[in-house]
């Protein structure tokens, strides 16, 4: 099979893929991005139809400006396709928690993300519960129930970014190869040298971004990052005029302080009288990628009836669910990095449920690591005491 030279060779295509693909691109690489799937698929993360976007990302400060240069890029691309991408129709939290609700390993996370919208200037407001319930019908919180609300939040079409972000790198040149199955790579120090069931490859630079296939693909070199399923639910409220875009943010509640004491959900897309609900596991793992995540009706009554009842107004019938999987770190942050004994080879990997709202900004960090040969950000380094030693110190901490 013939060698085809390229600078930069990327594996997997859902969001970080393309949002790379499409920086690499337009940096002027010689690039091409390589899939198993056909993208948009619901084989991996990418998928179900919306993802949560807020500028105060209680996560960390780190993240606040990747989310904002996101928006750009979102809107960058909405002029060039003429297609809405980014949402705006407000983000609200509404803690019940009495202050400790948990959200992807960081405890307190309301305060969390009403102090880094202070810091950074992010426009938001707070509502007590009955003001919640005034202004949005569709939560009935407790009058001591405490709420941060954005205007600047909302949700992005999941499926056709993905596409607009395809779309514009090969704009640009990106050779996109889709159904190749990746077996795996070399680096003989010089080089790279990437391998499919079609053809083997050369490139300076590999840039790994295969989602939940990542911990067997790397090996040891992620061998923190553990896989957890989850379910996402749609679901037709009895009270469906309370969820209409004009009426309902995008919206987290936090109703405990253990990490799956939460819920998350959208308004009406479109003309259907359904919303989309989940919940957020961080118990039953998984072992590997390629089985199908699980979907099941046991899953939507809980959902239903230990999250929803009595916090969302009227009932709810259970229409469809999807399956999908977050590749989670011990700390919650990213893996953005080179392996240390292949440097030429970047993991972006572990978004830990919460990465697709920073997936175009992180392409552009990507495509300057590659250009600059400089360092990742200290928060989303390989050799992090809090990646390598952090499973251990969390589960002690417990």
């Amino acid at each position: 099979m013939a060698v085809r030279a390229h600078d930069v060779i990327v594996i997997g295509l859902g969001a970080m893929g393309s949002a790379c693909l499409r920086a690499l691109a337009r940096a002027g690489l010689r690039v091409l991005g390589i899939d198993c799937y056909t993208p948009p698929h619901a084989h991996g993360s990418t998928h179900g139809e919306t993802r949560a976007t807020r500028l105060a990302v209680g996560e960390g400060d780190v993240y606040v400006p990747l989310v904002q240069r996101s928006h750009a890029i979102w809107r960058e691309l909405e002029n060039r396709i003429g297609e809405r991408l980014l949402e705006e129709c407000g983000f609200l939290t509404i803690d019940t928690s009495r202050g400790g609700g948990e959200l992807h390993g960081m405890g307190g996370f309301f305060d969390r993300t009403a102090a880094i919208a202070q810091r950074h200037g992010i426009r938001h407001e707070f509502l007590d519960g009955r003001a919640i319930r005034e202004r949005f019908p569709a939560f009935a919180p407790p009058d001591d129930a405490r709420g941060y609300f954005e205007p600047g939040g909302g949700f992005v079409h999941v499926e056709s970014a993905l596409g607009a972000l395809l779309a514009d790198a090969a704009a640009d040149g990106a050779q996109v190869h889709t159904g190749e199955t990746f077996p795996g790579f070399s680096d003989d120090g010089g080089g790279i040298t990437v391998r499919t069931d079609r053809a083997v490859y050369s490139a300076h630079t590999l840039v790994m971004t295969a989602g939940p296939w990542l911990p067997q693909l790397l090996g040891s070199a992620l061998a923190p990052v553990r896989l957890f399923p989850q379910q996402l639910h749609w679901l037709e409220p009895s009270t469906a005029d309370a969820f209409a875009r004009d009426r309902c943010p995008v919206y987290l509640w936090l109703h405990g302080e253990g990490p799956d004491d939460i819920f998350y959900g959208f308004p009406q897309i479109g003309a259907a009288r359904e919303i989309k609900v989940a919940t957020e596991q961080s118990r039953k793992q998984d072992s590997n990628a390629d089985t199908p995540a699980r979907c099941d009706a046991a899953s939507r009554d809980v959902l239903i009836d230990t999250h929803l009842a009595g916090r969302l107004a009227g009932t709810m019938r259970g229409l469809r669910s999807a399956g999908c999987r977050y590749s989670v770190s011990p700390d919650g942050h990213f893996v953005i990095d080179r392996l240390p004994d292949a440097r030429r080879v970047i993991a972006v990997s572990a978004c830990s449920g919460h990465g697709f709202k920073h997936a175009p900004a992180i392409g552009e960090l990507v495509a300057d690591m590659v250009q600059s040969g400089g360092p990742t950000l200290p928060e989303f380094a390989i050799d992090r005491p809090a990646l390598t030693d952090g499973w251990r110190n969390r589960e002690s901490q417990k």
